[in-house]
C-alpha cells in the first residue's frame, strides 16, 4: 500500500515534466477566430493570434484553442453569415467544444 501513492507521485511528475514545454508554449499563445468576407458567406477558421493574411480580420481571441473553436462552431451553425470549410468537411468536430 505504501508504493501506490509513490509510484502515482513518479507518474504525475513524468507526466508533468514531459508536457511542461508544450504547456507553457500553448499558453503563451493566444489563438483567434478570424473572417475573410471577400467571400459569401463569410469564411471563418481559427489560428493563433499573430496570424496575417490579406482579406482575414479577427473576430475574437481566446486563451486556448479549444474556446476559439468552440466560438467557431457557434457562428458556423448559428449565423447564416459564416462557414467554416473545416467544420462543414468534418475536419473539425463541434460536439466535443459543446
Amino acid at each position: 500500500m505504501t508504493r501506490a501513492p509513490a509510484f502515482c507521485l513518479g507518474l504525475l511528475t513524468l507526466f508533468v515534466v514531459g508536457l511542461t514545454p508544450a504547456l507553457v508554449e500553448a499558453q503563451s499563445q493566444r489563438w483567434s477566430v478570424f473572417r475573410n468576407c471577400n467571400t459569401r458567406p463569410c469564411t471563418i477558421g481559427v489560428a493563433v493570434s499573430t496570424w496575417s493574411e490579406p482579406g482575414w480580420s479577427r473576430i475574437s481571441t481566446h486563451s486556448y484553442p479549444n474556446a476559439a473553436w468552440k466560438r467557431a462552431c457557434q457562428l458556423h451553425y448559428n449565423n447564416r453569415g459564416y462557414n467554416s470549410p473545416d467544420i462543414a468537411n468534418g475536419t473539425v468536430n463541434c460536439s466535443v467544444y459543446q
